[in-house]
């Protein structure tokens, strides 16, 4: 973070950076302890929802009133997937600003689950209950099976953790993942 009381001349580089895939239509050097500000605008807008999910981390005297004006605005986004993944991003964002009921309150947790962004939460924390329950029942276990356990889905990982139960040794596991 810049300590802005430190700042000693602010340059900006150069503007227009065009190498591909690296794009900026600006950036600005701030003189401070050799620490880099990179401020970049967007000339062209790809995506309309885009800063969406950020809108419910705003200021605000009416908390419902902005979660609803949210809410609404996701429910507008015509592709499916966008809305969902859209709709996981706000209520993350929100859920640190606002308590959960509220934020339930005006969006829905089964779009929430649908997004990639909740997926992909939800596989990480399986994989390192799963993790943690493999190591302690059989000690350090190889490198390559860890791999295709990471590789499991949340719902794989979860009947892994149903099939650990039965597993007498390591190599039930590398059979349970060879059946998958």
């Amino acid at each position: 973070m810049v300590a802005w009381g430190r700042v000693q001349e602010i340059e900006v580089l150069k503007t227009e950076l065009t190498l591909e895939p690296i794009r900026a239509d600006s950036v600005t050097f701030l003189q401070a302890a050799n620490e880099i500000l990179h401020i970049e605008f967007q000339t062209l807008v790809k995506s309309n929802p885009a800063l969406l999910p950020l809108a419910s981390l705003t200021r605000t005297d009416s908390p419902q009133s902005l979660l609803a004006q949210v809410a609404e605005q996701v429910a507008t986004i015509p592709d499916r997937e966008e809305r969902q993944n859209i709709a996981g991003c706000v209520e993350i964002l929100a859920g640190l600003r606002f308590e959960k009921d509220l934020v339930r309150q005006f969006l829905r947790e089964d779009i929430m689950k649908e997004s990639v962004i909740y997926q992909d939460i939800v596989q990480k924390e399986a994989f390192k209950l799963i993790s943690r329950q493999l190591k302690r029942r059989f000690g350090d276990i190889d490198g390559s099976l860890v791999e295709q356990v990471r590789n499991l889905s949340a719902e794989q990982l979860e009947e892994l953790g149903e099939a650990l139960l039965d597993f007498s040794e390591v190599a039930d596991l590398g059979v349970w993942l060879e059946q998958q």
